[in-house]
């Protein structure tokens, strides 16, 4: 059976109503994983906080990946009280829409090497480019701390991919292939 999603499927995942259920959760799940941060010195931290934001671009497609990235960013914002940094908000979307991509075409297998080749390159572009430029320029965070982030987001992300390949080996997710098909009963 074929498992990975079409870029005709890419939109039409909004058309379900279990979905955007199963979207609202992943999204909740990862304002969760947030609040229960690992704080690392001053200026890093260790959180989950992407699992459930490459879940969504696994599972349902980039553009359902972006969406949950944009939606867990800006609703955990309100919830904590944060100033919405928009460029944060931006890196979070590609989080989910690079590993959504990668996963939905390149890398449709759900070996680990496959689920880490989605994962790694989904942390460069938005944890370690796009919020690093977004905390340089709103905070002035130092060179020296921002390059910390690189050896952290390897770290959470071979983490997050265990998690993911973990979960997949557990047929975990098996339940919810199909969801996006239009039920004939």
């Amino acid at each position: 059976m074929d498992r990975t999603c079409h870029v005709k499927d890419w939109f039409s995942v909004f058309k379900r109503l279990r979905i955007l259920v199963m979207l609202a959760m992943l999204v909740a799940l990862s304002i969760v994983f947030k609040l229960l941060q690992i704080p690392i010195g001053n200026s890093l931290r260790f959180s989950l906080e992407n699992l459930p934001v490459l879940l969504a671009g696994f599972l349902f497609g980039p553009i359902a990946g972006a969406m949950t990235g944009m939606l867990a960013d800006l609703v955990g914002c309100f919830y904590r009280g944060d100033t919405i940094i928009p460029l944060i908000t931006v890196g979070m979307m590609s989080v989910g829409g690079v590993a959504g991509i990668l996963k939905n075409t390149m890398f449709s297998k759900s070996t680990f090497p496959h689920i880490l080749l989605s994962v790694l390159p989904a942390h460069v572009v938005g944890s370690m480019v796009i919020k690093s430029l977004a905390l340089y320029w709103t905070f002035a965070t130092p060179l020296p701390i921002l390059l910390l982030r690189i050896p952290t987001y390897l770290i959470t992300g071979t983490v997050e991919s265990a998690l993911i390949y973990i979960f997949y080996k557990k047929r975990v997710f098996d339940p919810l292939y199909g969801w996006n098909q239009r039920q004939t009963q």
